[in-house]
């Protein structure tokens, strides 16, 4: 795999992840600390 390829699974994984998290009645509060830091993630992978 050539390096956009890694760049694009690893920003698909975040956001499964984030919309699992934000998904979850559990976390029904949306703890915005946590979408943030996500997002931040995404936005520096996709910087690189």
């Amino acid at each position: 795999m050539n390096k956009s390829e890694l760049k694009i699974i690893e920003v698909l994984r975040l956001v499964v992840d984030l919309e699992t998290f934000v998904g979850n009645p559990s976390n029904a509060y949306n703890n915005t600390s946590y979408i943030q830091k996500s997002l931040e993630d995404i936005k520096k992978i996709l910087e690189e």
